[in-house]
């Protein structure tokens, strides 16, 4: 998320299954922990849920908390099993040195030496990738480039991403994010480094 966001929240006193008197308000539940002891806390549902729809797991959020504000990332969130109302949100308080683990998602750039030659497609196998990292450097997508995948048999994997300044990829590096399916008609026999591509010739009728 470009702008600051600032979610309002309160101190909460109500728990257990009085919660549900809340929830009928238009508030939910919440939790903030992590640089201190856990708070029990209460957000507007609508603004909370507008927020989350529009941020990634690793965007930071400005909680203002009794006039302070509080810098967070929104973790375990719990929805209704039919309904998209939120039932509660725990929320990990973060300052600028603590450490984070989170998902990413891998965009795939580019398009693979077999594809431009027209030879198939490239398919990509891996969405996302854990990764860690300090809360400021934080990012929510990765780049994979597919133009990496030189012969149908090269598979695009995790070690193969050029990460961001600051971020630890944790996922492990063999895992393959793409590989490349080569067309039906197209039988491929490599010949040392070079692919070499043989076509069916159709049956005469």
């Amino acid at each position: 998320m470009s702008e600051k966001i600032i979610l309002e929240a309160e101190s909460r006193e109500i728990s257990g299954k009085k919660v549900k008197q809340l929830r009928r308000e238009g508030v939910i539940p919440a939790v903030i922990y992590g640089l201190g002891e856990p708070e029990s806390i209460q957000v507007n549902a609508l603004k909370t849920q507008l927020t989350l729809r529009d941020s990634g797991e690793n965007d930071i959020l400005t909680l203002m908390l009794n006039g302070k504000e509080r810098q967070v990332l929104a973790r375990e969130v719990q929805r209704h099993v039919y309904r998209p109302d939120l039932l509660h949100v725990d929320f990990l308080e973060v300052d600028a040195d603590s450490v984070v683990r989170g998902t990413v998602e891998i965009v795939l750039i580019g398009k693979s030496i077999p594809e431009q030659q027209g030879l198939g497609s490239t398919l990509q196998v891996v969405s996302t990738i854990e990764i860690e990292a300090k809360s400021s450097q934080l990012v929510s997508t990765i780049e994979a480039n597919a133009e990496l995948i030189d012969k149908p048999s090269r598979n695009l994997t995790v070690a193969d991403i050029v990460v961001p300044e600051g971020v630890t990829i944790l996922t492990t590096p063999d895992l393959t994010i793409a590989r490349f399916a080569v067309n039906r008609k197209a039988e491929v026999v490599e010949e040392g480094d070079e692919n070499v591509v043989e076509v069916p010739e159709e049956d005469e009728e």
